[in-house]
């Protein structure tokens, strides 16, 4: 199959068009506006305050949770473009969990955080383990 490229997502050779990047309410923008808001470095050089939707530290683990503007759902469903990941877990590799908005990533965000206060494992590891 043959791919195009366009400024806000790809058009396949059989004409379907799949948008790439949205904004945080999950509206289609271009790739230059993407840019401008993810990518807008604060003072500490990280990602912008814009993409910043929780960070929050629990011992030596760091949960970082932000809008990613980008579908990792990769087409199916509703576009995935928040995320919380884990840093410095015992997991050989950083947990992760994907959202389509930004309510469920906050509520998110926090479910994770109680989880290692708590000392419990956390909640998407363990339900996708339940069900897979």
């Amino acid at each position: 199959m043959i791919t195009l490229w366009t400024r806000g997502g790809r058009m396949d050779v059989d004409g379907s068009f799949r948008v790439l990047y949205f904004d945080k309410e999950g509206a289609p923008i271009s790739m230059q506006r993407w840019g401008e808001l993810r990518w807008h470095m604060d003072d500490d050089g990280r990602v912008s305050e814009y993409a910043r939707v929780g960070d929050d530290h629990v011992g030596a683990v760091w949960v970082s949770t932000v809008w990613l503007g980008i579908d990792h759902g990769f087409g199916h469903g509703p576009p995935q473009i928040f995320e919380t990941m884990i840093f410095g877990s015992e997991a050989e590799f950083n947990p992760v969990c994907r959202y389509a908005t930004e309510a469920d990533a906050v509520a998110g965000h926090w479910r994770t955080v109680a989880d290692l206060k708590a000392g419990r494992p956390v909640w998407f590891e363990h339900e996708e383990n339940e069900d897979g």
